[in-house]
């Protein structure tokens, strides 16, 4: 099997700058590196050789561009090694709850049913229990374990609910919200989640959950169509295994995954979450991360 994960030393490859950021603690400064990247650097990361940039799609603002594998993927059956959270919340696959007890505002319990290893991607929203929260970083749950999962919480205030089970919304949380989960700490995540919520005009005593902001009208009919366009610009296209997303001509994140079948099966959130950030909060950053399939 040919692992990418290898192709980046096991680690992702970070270069960020947000502006006018104060530390919240005195371990951080901000929600990332202060450096940034453009096409042309990304085109020359060590490893890449064996991928070529495909012509850019825009929509609005955004713009992507597909990272194209240049030969064809050997094994083409074993290319769906991993589900994602979408397709085990529709087979009835996954059970995501609060750890028992009295729970934790930063982990939470993930039982794995299905056939394959379950992929999490860092930022995907998950809702219910005692505080909406995100997946903190990108985590594989093995077949029929349970394991438990670091997560955010993106609803400050609230600790209780009629259910400690979650549900998937499938979506990934705005580029600003994720970077503060990945880069820095709770509070950081918190204050990212009211600025987005502030920014996109969520009135005055909504629930304080950065589903407030993503259920706005005008964000849901702005995504819909976003996404849509998006989606259809990348039908017909081969041998996709990543994009780089570009939000007003600066690069904000570079995924990269194993397969084209994984990248199939994660693109529509990842897609949902760049439509999402249309907003001044967003941060300059480049990352590409860990890679996962034959």
């Amino acid at each position: 099997m040919r692992l990418l994960v290898a192709l980046l030393a096991g680690a992702a490859l970070f270069a960020a700058g947000c502006v006018g950021d104060q530390p919240t603690n005195g371990n951080t400064g901000s929600d990332g590196p202060d450096e940034t990247v453009g096409l042309e650097g990304v085109a020359s990361i060590p490893g890449l050789g064996n991928f070529a940039l495909a012509e850019p799609i825009s929509s609005g603002n955004v713009t992507l561009v597909p990272v194209v594998y240049k030969q064809a993927q050997d094994e083409p059956e074993q290319t769906d090694e991993y589900i994602t959270l979408a397709e085990a919340k529709k087979n009835g696959w996954v059970e995501i709850i609060e750890r028992p007890g009295e729970g934790a505002v930063n982990e939470l319990q993930v039982r794995n049913t299905g056939p394959k290893p379950l992929l999490l991607l860092g930022g995907e929203l998950l809702l219910g229990g005692k505080q909406d929260r995100i997946v903190a970083k990108d985590t594989i749950i093995p077949p029929n374990e349970t394991v438990v999962v670091p997560v955010f919480c993106v609803e400050q205030g609230r600790w209780q609910g009629a259910s400690l089970r979650f549900e998937y919304s499938n979506a990934v949380v705005p580029q600003s919200v994720r970077f503060a989960a990945t880069y820095s700490d709770q509070a950081r995540v918190w204050a990212r989640v009211g600025e987005y919520n502030e920014d996109v005009g969520v009135i005055a005593g909504a629930p304080s959950t950065v589903q407030s902001g993503l259920s706005d009208p005008e964000v849901r009919k702005r995504v819909e169509s976003g996404l849509d366009e998006l989606l259809k610009s990348l039908e017909g296209k081969d041998n996709v295994v990543g994009v780089i997303f570009v939000l007003n001509g600066e690069i904000q994140t570079f995924e990269l995954f194993g397969n084209a079948g994984l990248f199939e099966g994660s693109i529509q959130p990842l897609l949902r979450k760049s439509v999402r950030s249309q907003h001044k909060g967003s941060c300059r950053t480049t990352r590409i991360i860990k890679n996962y399939g034959p």
